[in-house]
């Protein structure tokens, strides 16, 4: 892990006091603790050159002095008052940054179980890869600038004024034992220019090396470790970037990670109990009452209360073997794992995210500098695609996007193996679609119905929000089915495809999630054939991947697929944008007319939205009353609680969505405060049946009344299983037996839930996440928005769900301390201009130019390696002759 901190102008002597404060030299080599209980570690190393420091007047053998320290975060030579470094714009120098590099919680953990030899090693191993990352950085950010033609152009500095002070503790409670964390702060106050010159370092880009330098330590760490013998265990963690030792238990590394989710867990059981987040009196005194009744006052009781923390979880001491493990810089699966990394999210990235990847997968397996110039191999043997404006793809995503818009293309033709629909089989669909909504269908709906019922065995449906698609796939189904075809509704949620069979009777009993669905067709192959239409429901949100599978069973089996979707709307999790790509290639029908709401001036703001104009619409919500400006996140929050408490009493629960776009913990709170507001008002009656408590759970109990959420599925012996999103009211709480029974929305379907088990996949469903919402439709909405997960098709959802209009609530604090709240209004819109749609590689031309620009030092190395060489020292890659480009926009050379 890397973090960066800046450290402001008038942080020279506060930090420089900290750093101090932690890196007493220890007597005898050992650890101790100071007075006051905190622990006192190894002195701070100078990491410059020794040319650099010498030209200050430094021993580059010394430790580094406090004096010294802070005269260079002033920007003056040591010793004297001369400023080597000119000051900013503002007539200040900024002290510099400091760049914090962690290592994994197990390395941790070993040190602290370890004696001090093994300590001593675990630290050797540690300081070798912070000064590989150091001289990475050094070598790689460009920390400064120089004159190129007339404009200042970043480049990397000849050299760094920095020191490191290494550290072995988290900071922790006064008074509570500190969990034991080996890390490093690097402080660098000033770059040496090529030419010299001293100048101040530019912060932002060390910021945005972060991920990558972090990627680099880690990998060097465990290349270390596991040259010492430590088993090293790769992929670790969110999307596999991180690795563990491999005989860490995860229960001790929780245990050693509980400073904070200890005080979150406590402020949120406080929220839970008195319906409000605690303030900052209260908040001190959960710190304070969370802590231990003595804490340890010398090494020895450190590091026994750390081991007593590994007895209670039945953790070892973690050795490493009696002999040392070869390091083999060949891994087999190294260039496939970067592959799957990069395209987890998005089919397309900048040469940064594919070389911080490439360092992430190399740990444990490759030597850093290796894993860097693998990474031009990749492409140059053509598993990596440079594309225009310096992104890339790989070969493999661009091949399943190919996939998908051939097998549409032809799947585009006529059938004239397939009888004609009958004009009587049309005519009876509208009616009873008709007869259903109580209203003639539309010009545009009418003749949507008659595109996806035509002779091809693909159509797309593509329908802004609100435009009715329910009521013409519901008609097309059953036109579908007097022909005497099977037709099945799929959508990738299990919540949206058990929305799909309320909203389209034809459909009812006759939907399924696209996992199940091809699941299945692999067990039996049976379920799927020539008399099959597919209805896929949300096509926009599905990922590229699952849409080629998908595609790939209809094509082959001769069934149809009707997809339906709106571009504009959330895309996919993973790498998607290929909906509308083939909206280009399917016959495609279009309704544009909003049937959701009467108002014409919410179908206004609705439209300027999904146009990216959100200035129209917040003028609009501004002079109704329903844009609510609060002072903080936790003020819009709680003010939002109370608005869906307020409106559901005059609106049936599940008819109010409160949305949010931060993270679960604060649905969770969400959740609990409604809760709070609806217990006070009596709507919730007897006892409470608790949720399992765990360090990322809720911290509330169901009563009868509550609205609960599934967030995994339920299977129920006999009948239909419940799918993940699915909702419904709390009938009944049973402390004793430790049991809930719910009535599904939407349904008189009662299910029992039972034990901690099944109880621990239910939350609270007052509140939820803006892409649980998509495709719903309510009466009234409320949203919390405005930080930096806001988006263009964000904001749309979220205020296209109601039929009688939206409420937002909107922190101040994340639009700027400075202006009007007109002001943080136009912010507001430009955060709702920000898109996050998700585009197919198949959108990007190749490049001409395939250079993964690295460090200076690898573009001096020469990577024009043969196929002789590549195939000896790259077996993993599988070299195959490049396939011939299948469409006129690839490259003939890949």
């Amino acid at each position: 892990m890397m973090t960066v901190k800046s450290i402001g102008s008038q942080g020279a002597d506060g930090y420089a006091e900290y750093l101090d404060a932690k890196t007493v030299a220890p007597e005898r080599g050992d650890y101790y603790l100071g007075h006051d209980g905190e622990p006192v570690e190894s002195p701070g190393r100078w990491l410059s050159r020794p040319e650099t420091l010498r030209a200050l007047g430094i021993d580059p053998g010394a430790r580094v002095g406090r004096e010294e320290l802070v005269a260079l975060m002033q920007g003056r030579r040591p010793g004297t008052e001369e400023h080597v470094r000119p000051a900013g714009p503002t007539g200040t120098r900024n002290a510099g940054v400091d760049v914090t590099l962690s290592a994994p919680k197990s390395v941790s953990v070993a040190w602290a179980l370890a004696g001090p030899e093994q300590r001593a090693e675990l630290e050797a191993i540690h300081q070798q890869a912070v000064t590989r990352t150091f001289a990475f950085l050094r070598d790689s950010v460009p920390l400064t600038t120089e004159r190129v033609d007339d404009r200042n152009a970043p480049t990397v500095a000849r050299d760094l004024h920095a020191a490191e002070f290494r550290h072995s503790t988290a900071r922790g409670l006064k008074g509570r034992v500190p969990d034991p964390q080996l890390h490093s702060h690097l402080v660098v106050m000033s770059v040496v220019k090529q030419d010299g010159r001293i100048a101040a370092v530019r912060d932002r880009a060390m910021y945005r090396a972060a991920r990558e330098g972090g990627a680099y330590y880690r990998a060097a760490l465990a290349q270390g470790l596991s040259q010492a013998g430590y088993a090293v265990e790769p992929g670790t963690g969110k999307h596999g970037r991180y690795f563990e030792l491999s005989h860490a238990r995860p229960e001790v590394l929780q245990a050693f990670s509980g400073r904070s989710r200890e005080i979150e867990r406590a402020a949120r059981e406080f929220e839970a109990r008195e319906g409000r987040r605690p303030g900052e009196n209260e908040l001190q005194l959960i710190k304070i009452t969370s802590r231990q009744a003595k804490a340890p006052q010398t090494s020895r009781e450190l590091t026994d209360a750390w081991k007593q923390t590994a007895r209670e979880h039945d953790q070892q001491p973690i050795r490493s073997r009696t002999k040392a493990r070869g390091f083999h810089d060949i891994d087999i699966s190294w260039g496939e794992r970067v592959e799957r990394a990069l395209t987890h999210e998005r089919a397309t990235f900048p040469a940064r995210e594919l070389r911080a990847t490439a360092l992430e997968q190399a740990a444990g397996t490759l030597d850093p500098d290796t894993a860097l110039r693998r990474v031009d191999q990749l492409v140059d043997v053509g598993r990596l695609i440079a594309l225009e404006n310096r992104q890339f793809t790989t070969r493999g995503l661009r091949e399943l996007e190919h996939a998908i818009v051939d097998r549409a293309a032809d799947m585009a033709h006529p059938d004239h193996s397939r009888p004609m629909v009958s004009e009587r089989f049309i005519g009876a669909a509208i009616d009873q679609a008709s007869e259903r909504i109580g209203a003639p269908l539309s010009a545009e709906q009418d003749r949507a119905l008659r595109a996806l019922t035509g002779p091809e065995r693909i159509a797309a449906l593509e329908g802004q929000a609100g435009t009715g698609k329910g009521v013409v796939i519901d008609a097309a189904a059953r036109v579908e089915r007097m022909s005497g075809r099977t037709v099945i509704g799929v959508a990738l949620a299990g919540a949206t495809a058990q929305r799909l069979g309320q909203d389209s009777p034809a459909l009812a009993g006759r939907t399924t999630t696209i996992a199940s669905l091809l699941a299945q067709h692999d067990r039996t192959g049976d379920r799927i054939d020539h008399q099959t239409t597919l209805i896929v429901d949300e096509a926009g949100m599905v990922d590229t991947p699952t849409l080629a599978e998908l595609i790939k069973v209809a094509h082959d089996t001769g069934a149809k697929l009707i997809a339906v979707g709106d571009g504009k709307q959330l895309p996919a999790i993973g790498p998607g944008g290929m909906f509308d790509r083939l909206t280009h290639h399917a016959p495609k029908a279009s309704l544009e007319h909003v049937r959701r709401t009467d108002d014409p001036d919410e179908r206004k703001a609705w439209r300027a939205l999904r146009q990216g104009k959100p200035e129209r619409a917040l003028a609009h919500y501004l002079a109704r009353g329903q844009l609510h400006l609060e002072p903080t996140r936790d003020q819009a929050l709680e003010a939002a609680a109370a608005r869906y408490a307020k409106l559901t009493q005059d609106h049936e629960v599940a008819q109010v969505a409160l949305m949010s776009d931060g993270s679960t913990k604060e649905i969770d709170r969400l959740n609990a405060r409604v809760q709070h507001l609806r217990a006070e008002r009596g709507e919730l009656t007897g006892p409470t049946v608790a949720l399992p408590a765990t360090d990322e759970g809720p911290h509330y109990g169901l009563r009868t009344g509550d609205l609960v959420t599934w967030r995994q599925i339920q299977t129920v012996p006999g009948q239909a299983r419940i799918e993940n999103g699915s909702r419904g009211i709390v009938t009944h709480a049973d402390p004793g037996k430790h049991t809930v029974e719910v009535e599904l929305v939407g349904s008189e379907r009662r299910v029992a839930i039972t034990g901690p088990e099944q109880l621990d996949g239910r939350r609270l469903g007052y509140a939820q996440h803006v892409v649980r919402q998509q495709g719903a439709t309510v009466d009234r909405a409320i949203a919390v928005t405005g930080g930096w997960q806001t988006s263009r098709e964000s904001a749309y959802v979220q205020a296209s769900r109601a039929r009688q209009g939206i409420d937002w609530h909107i922190p101040r604090d994340e639009l700027g301390e400075t202006g009007t709240d007109i002001d943080r209004v136009q912010r507001l819109a430009d955060r709702m201009t920000k898109s996050e749609r998700k585009t197919p590689s198949l959108d990007h031309t190749t490049a001409t130019d395939r250079t993964v620009e690295h460090t200076a030092a690898d573009r001096a190395i020469d990577l024009s390696a043969g196929a002789e060489h590549l195939t000896r020292e790259l077996p993993d890659l599988r070299i195959t002759p490049p396939a011939p480009a299948p469409t006129p926009d690839l490259s003939p050379e890949i």
